[in-house]
């Protein structure tokens, strides 16, 4: 079979998968994605960006909990996005932007085959290509809910444009993305913007016209965002996400346990990081045999790693934008798959990196199985048995809801996320925990809390008796109410 109908299988399978997980709703909307989709329903609701599930929200904005602690342009995107607005519009609009993201993957990997110099070596990119399109569709898995997805999205699309966009809009183009970058991630716009300053110092043969050109576009885009995006004026977010900035960055500490934690046991750092490695690894390569390299570079590049690296392991809770780099690591390997000669050693690395990490994203298909074949609860099955329940509750009655349940009490105004079952928040009055968030086989006595109803299942998670998950996927939810 031809290598390029391959790649394109494996990408057309991807987005039917990820359009099979958007119909059940699948995964769960974990992490701390109560943070910033529900602005986005909000402000399609009532035209107000606001959010009443976030703590950070409350603290920055006690009065109107508006979501300004954050760069909001995914907030904004998500809420155009939106078909619906309930928790269909948000997995539609969010499964969008993963089919977006493999797509400018897609178009990246394809570019560089098309660059590569001779047919055979054309024919391993492809190959190799599907292989990291699995990977990148399990590194991207963790944004689920986040601003990442969009940030990753934009950080692609920076690399496409500097691979085919002409030299004479290039940097503009890029600028323009940049301006979206700094709307979406903060930290990611620092790395990727000294990345590019790189490109234009050592690799641009007009320095002027090129920096000039990236300048312009920065601005154009920062004017596009500002005056026809922002639901509110940028002073309102300015001191907020400036005071975020400020929390955040007192909250973080070199942490030995917290290394071995995020780097090591979570398989999905420790992949991408592997990845980063070995990008890492053809750089340092190409210094050391490339003679056009000057001093200048080799200092750039080694402080620019060195940088990173302190945010990624000094700055544990910022470790997750390491998966925004994925992209640009892929694309380092590819361009010197398809410029460099490799041994057997060097070939059988990557593709031994390549079978590891697509496991994580090969879990994830196992798993959405598992939630089908042992009848795991869909979203609608919740819906209708919680709404049994909620109707009979008053608007203003304080209720504590797992993380991923908020998308369906977002009519109420007292709703506080509740992250582990002993509350001892005495004034919320509902309690809705859901198995999968907690991986209890069965409800725990929570004491002054009687259980009214529970669905949890107690069947273990396991394929061919081999254990692969805590709980059985799904809405399987435990309903308390105050005594």
């Amino acid at each position: 079979m031809n290598s390029k109908v391959i790649f394109f299988i494996v990408y057309s399978l991807i987005c039917i998968i990820y359009f099979v997980f958007a119909i059940y709703k699948y995964p769960l909307l974990g992490n701390d994605a109560y943070n910033f989709l529900p602005g986005a329903l909000m402000y399609n609701i009532n035209h107000e960006m606001v959010n009443h599930f976030s703590e950070v929200a409350k603290w920055f904005d006690p009065q109107y909990h508006r979501y300004i602690y954050y760069p909001p342009l995914y907030t904004i995107v998500i809420s155009k996005m939106l078909i619906f607005n309930d928790m269909n519009g948000l997995y539609i609009a969010i499964y969008m932007l993963f089919i977006l993201n493999i797509t400018s993957m897609a178009v990246v990997i394809h570019i560089s085959a098309k660059s590569a110099l001779i047919k055979s070596n054309k024919n391993f990119i492809y190959i190799i290509g599907s292989f990291f399109l699995l990977c990148f569709a399990s590194a991207i898995e963790y944004s689920l809910g986040r601003p990442e997805i969009l940030a990753t999205l934009i950080i692609t699309n920076i690399i496409a444009s500097y691979l085919c966009v002409s030299k004479k809009l290039k940097f503009f183009i890029i600028g323009a993305l940049m301006s979206c970058l700094l709307f979406t991630q903060l930290i990611a716009t620092l790395i990727v913007g000294l990345i590019i300053v790189y490109f234009i110092i050592f690799i641009s043969n007009n320095r002027f016209l090129d920096s000039t050109l990236f300048a312009a576009g920065i601005l154009a885009g920062s004017i596009l965002v500002v005056f026809f995006l922002l639901p509110y004026s940028i002073s309102d977010y300015f001191i907020p996400i400036c005071n975020h900035i400020k929390y955040a960055s007192g909250i973080y500490y070199f942490d030995l346990f917290g290394i071995k934690f995020y780097h090591i046991i979570n398989n999905h750092y420790a992949f991408v990081i592997l990845w980063i490695f070995i990008s890492i690894y053809y750089i340092l390569r190409r210094h050391n045999n490339n003679i056009t390299v000057n001093k200048y570079q080799t200092i750039y590049t080694i402080t620019l790693l060195a940088f990173v690296f302190y945010i990624w392991f000094k700055n544990l809770h910022a470790a997750y934008t390491i998966f925004l780099f994925l992209p640009l690591s892929i694309v380092f390997i590819i361009q010197n798959l398809v410029y460099n000669k490799n041994t057997i050693g060097e070939l059988g690395i990557i593709i031994f990196v390549c079978i590891l990490t697509t496991a994580s994203f090969g879990r994830k298909v196992v798993n959405f199985y598992q939630f089908i074949d042992k009848k795991g609860i869909t979203y609608e099955q919740f819906d209708s048995i919680v709404g049994k329940i909620t109707d009979t509750i008053p608007l203003h009655t304080k209720i504590g809801v797992s993380e991923s349940l908020w998308p369906r009490f977002i009519k109420y105004n007292n709703v506080t996320i509740t992250t582990h079952l002993q509350t001892s928040d005495s004034s919320i009055k509902y309690l809705f925990f859901q198995q999968a968030n907690y991986s209890k086989s069965t409800p725990d006595s929570i004491a002054g809390y009687s259980l009214l109803f529970c669905n949890y299942i107690n069947t273990p998670n396991q394929l061919f008796g081999v254990k692969i998950g805590s709980s059985i996927p799904g809405y399987q939810t435990a309903i308390y109410k105050k005594k």
